[in-house]
Formats: C-alpha cells, sequence, structure tokens
C-alpha cells in the first residue's frame, strides 16, 4: 500500500509538471474570439510543446484566417510563436492545437488572429 502510495504521488506530479495551464480564457486581437482552456503540453513521443485548448468564436461573423500564439517568459521578453489555422462559424467553437511551440517556460501569451482574404479564381 506503501509502494502504490509513493507510485501514484511520482505519477500525479509528473504528469502535472508536463502540463501548464496559461489562462482559463484568453482573449485575441479579434473582439469575441477568445481560446479557452490554453495549455502548453510536452509531447513525449516527438519531444517537443504544443499550445492546446478550445477556440470559440462569440461573433456573428464567420472566421477564417490564422490563429498565433506568442510566447513571453517571465521578464517579458518573447520566447517563441507558434500558430494554427482556424475556420469558425458565427457562435460556434472547436479545438485548437499549435504544434512545436516554444512554451515549456512561457509565463504569459498573446493570442494575434490574422484573417485569410477569400482566394478569387
Amino acid at each position: 500500500m506503501k509502494f502504490f502510495l509513493v507510485f501514484s504521488t511520482f505519477v500525479m506530479f509528473f504528469v502535472v509538471s508536463m502540463v501548464g495551464v496559461l489562462a482559463d480564457e484568453v482573449k485575441t486581437n479579434v473582439s469575441g474570439l477568445v481560446v479557452k482552456e490554453l495549455r502548453c503540453k510536452r509531447d513525449i513521443v516527438y519531444s517537443r510543446y504544443n499550445y492546446s485548448g478550445n477556440v470559440v468564436n462569440r461573433s456573428n461573423n464567420r472566421l477564417r484566417g490564422r490563429l498565433t500564439v506568442h510566447s513571453y517568459d517571465v521578464d517579458g521578453d518573447p520566447i517563441g510563436q507558434c500558430s494554427s489555422g482556424i475556420v469558425l462559424e458565427p457562435r460556434t467553437g472547436d479545438k485548437y492545437i499549435a504544434f512545436s511551440c516554444n512554451c515549456g517556460g512561457a509565463k504569459s501569451v498573446k493570442l494575434i488572429f490574422k484573417e485569410r482574404k477569400a482566394e478569387r479564381y
């Protein structure tokens, strides 16, 4: 029993140290576009860090473009950025994940959405 308690405490510490919760909700530069439960997670298989969360479009507009996460250290200096494309209909949400982010030591983030213009043929 004692071994089980020690082992489960170790596993719990290991799992918690792999995921950093940055915020329950992070606003972007676009009114009505937020990312909820933004987390920095370490991918054990590829040994890289990724951001994940839920992107929510509270506006009445369709949003199509690229959402970039800028990471900052404790001094407010930029330490990395990564992005992923999103397409959201009005009043909808979806999962968000951006790969290969330097977010392991991030203390704050800034989210910038850049709209992708419709292509003409």
